[in-house]
């Protein structure tokens, strides 16, 4: 290869590889909804998704902490419930909604449950759910919105779409209880904060940092579910407390109390009475500890049986669904079988006619093959036959004449030897 097609091919090949070098950088480096929706962002997706951690748990902690003051300070039941399922179902909507999968989404969302809860707490409806402790409530939920506009200032000075969604999502959609029943975002708002496309180096450039940071905050949601799993116990022995079956049995622990109470004055002076009372009262209470016992161990073994039906019921529901995709699967693969082999049966047959064809061509053009052999070999013969002839006559007349001159010098000498002894004998004679 001459070497100014060697150069050009080397800066062909050093051109394309920069030029793709430079589109996957170009790939990776693109944002999310934040790059897409702020005009000039001063951080990046992967520090505000820390931001967003970081609140998050923060928001659990300081829920968890003043929870804890009420509980701590009332024996109100109401107060108490009400505790409990800020404390429940509080911190789960905070975690969910702070685990978005976009960093702008997550703190969207988050925003607008503060805004939600805030609204709450100082709605006609939700102002009395914690009676005089009502103001820990609005105190927490203001400094998490000033936290929250902190945040947005970090971001950027100006996001129009957090702005507008928050706000108007607050308005529209509040909240109507501790339960915290949502109406979903992406629902009212899909075209606002629908994700820009990705391509497959962005989605495999994003994925660990995505999934390290999604599982940062899984580890951080972990360590509230035993503390929640003891939350929901407190509040489902605070309702069995107050419900109709056991209030009966309460109430006649109570009346006990108060007749041991009473009878321990008379002790001293009735001993007989006192032990015969006392083991009066131990069956009595026995008995309605035994009661107890058997409703929580029914009611026990009806949540057990119902837990039980329910997962045989999603089990068959998933058995069938994975027999009909087998099914439809079987289906289509004897289909695609079938079209094969029909597809291979006349690939066969095409090509047993193109062979039976070329076979009878062969069969008729062997005669005329072998006689135009024949016909060649005859006059190669002949050829080598009549060129072996004149071999033969050039041979024999060189050697015809090769033999006659070899014979005339032969005479001569003869005749020279011949003439001295005659002419001897003349001069013998005539002496």
């Amino acid at each position: 290869m001459p070497k100014h097609h060697s150069v050009s091919l080397f800066s062909l090949l050093l051109m394309i590889a920069c030029g793709w070098f430079t589109g996957c950088q170009s790939m990776i480096s693109s944002g999310g909804l934040m790059q897409r929706e702020v005009a000039k962002p001063l951080i990046t997706d992967h520090q505000l998704r820390v931001m967003v951690n970081e609140f998050v748990v923060y928001s659990a902690r300081r829920i968890e902490l003043r929870a804890d003051e009420i509980l701590a300070e009332t024996n109100d039941v109401a107060i108490r419930k009400n505790a409990l399922l800020w404390k429940i179902n509080g911190i789960a909507a905070c975690f969910q909604a702070g685990s978005r999968h976009d960093p702008l989404g997550a703190f969207i969302d988050v925003w607008v449950l503060n805004r939600q809860m805030l609204k709450l707490a100082e709605s006609p409806n939700g102002n009395t759910l914690f009676g005089p402790y009502q103001s820990k409530l609005t105190e927490e939920y203001l400094a998490f919105d000033d936290r929250l506009q902190d945040i947005k200032k970090t971001v950027s000075s100006d996001i129009p779409i957090a702005e507008k969604i928050v706000n108007e999502f607050a308005n529209e959609f509040p909240l109507t209880g501790l339960y915290f029943d949502r109406e979903p975002i992406a629902s009212r708002y899909i075209e606002e904060i629908q994700s820009p496309s990705t391509e497959l180096l962005q989605v495999v450039a994003n994925l660990d940092s995505n999934i390290d940071d999604l599982r940062k905050l899984t580890i951080l949601y972990a360590e509230h579910l035993p503390k929640q799993a003891r939350w929901e116990a407190e509040l489902m022995l605070l309702d069995v407390s107050q419900s109709f079956v056991l209030r009966r049995p309460l109430q006649d622990f109570s009346t006990i109390t108060d007749a041991v109470t009473r009878i321990a004055d008379t002790t001293q002076l009735v001993p007989q009475l006192v032990e015969c009372e006392r083991r009066i009262l131990g069956e009595m209470v026995s008995a309605e500890r035994q009661v107890t016992l058997q409703e929580f161990e029914q009611m026990r073994r009806n949540t057990v049986l119902q837990l039980e039906t329910e997962r045989s019921i999603v089990l068959d529901a998933v058995r069938q669904e994975r027999e009909t995709i087998l099914a439809s699967l079987r289906d289509e693969r004897i289909a695609v079988t079938d079209e094969f082999s029909k597809k291979v049966t006349e690939a066969l047959q095409a090509t047993d006619t193109i062979t039976q064809k070329r076979s009878h061509e062969l069969v008729l053009q062997a005669p005329k093959v072998i006689d135009h052999f024949f016909w060649r070999a005859t006059q190669f013969s002949l050829l080598v036959i009549c060129l072996v002839g004149v071999l033969a006559v050039l041979y024999v007349h060189k050697k015809t004449n090769s033999s006659t001159i070899s014979r005339v010098p032969e005479a001569s000498s003869h005749r020279n030897t011949q003439f001295p002894r005659v002419y001897e004998d003349q001069q013998n004679r005539a002496a």
